[in-house]
């Protein structure tokens, strides 16, 4: 849902600004959803399709990072590897573990810490508040790395990037109006 609120909303709102006449309806859900029960005309959905029975176009990416405050870092000191997470504070979402790439292959490392939250903004404000390390997506943490406020960490280990996908139906005609909103989509996605 935070992807959708900080990206795609963003994005729905200035294509409805453009193109008043459209009447455009969207849910948010971080759970899967079917599109066709749903009676959904499009889906923007983050990572793999496991419905090959869909159209998708690719939109996009996201990268996630693992960053902690400069402060956190110098008193706990910065994990070198994976195994390095088991003494540090991680602040988690709502899964007990974090994503990364090793030697070519996703791999999950259970990680433990004293905060667990469902809002990505909390996290990046314990975060910053010298609580601990966070993986986060860029749409969250980019301004914090530019500005020096926070510093990725084990850079080697990070998870390859996301595909961001809009998918429809193909049992479905897909009318010029979801066209063009798909079209304006993967325009402005950055």
């Amino acid at each position: 849902m935070s992807y959708g609120e900080k990206k795609i909303l963003p994005l729905v709102n200035d294509f409805v600004r453009l193109y008043d006449e459209i009447e455009v309806i969207t849910e948010l859900s971080n759970h899967q959803v079917d599109l066709i029960d749903g009676g959904f005309d499009l889906g923007i959905k983050v990572g793999q399709l496991p419905d090959s029975t869909l159209i998708a176009k690719p939109l996009g990416q996201r990268v996630s990072y693992v960053c902690a405050s400069t402060s956190y870092l110098e008193k706990h000191g910065e994990p070198v590897n994976l195994t390095d997470l088991k003494l540090h504070n991680c602040l988690l979402g709502i899964q007990d573990f974090w994503r990364f790439t090793d030697d070519g292959k996703e791999r999950t490392i259970k990680v433990k810490g004293n905060l667990r939250c469902n809002s990505g903004m909390a996290l990046l404000d314990a975060a910053l508040k010298d609580i601990g390390i966070i993986q986060l997506d860029d749409y969250f943490v980019k301004p914090y790395i530019e500005s020096g406020q926070l510093v990725p960490i084990l850079e080697p280990f990070r998870r390859a990037e996301e595909r961001l996908w809009a998918a429809y139906p193909q049992n479905r005609y897909l009318s010029p109006k979801i066209r063009l909103l798909i079209d304006f989509m993967a325009e402005h996605l950055d």
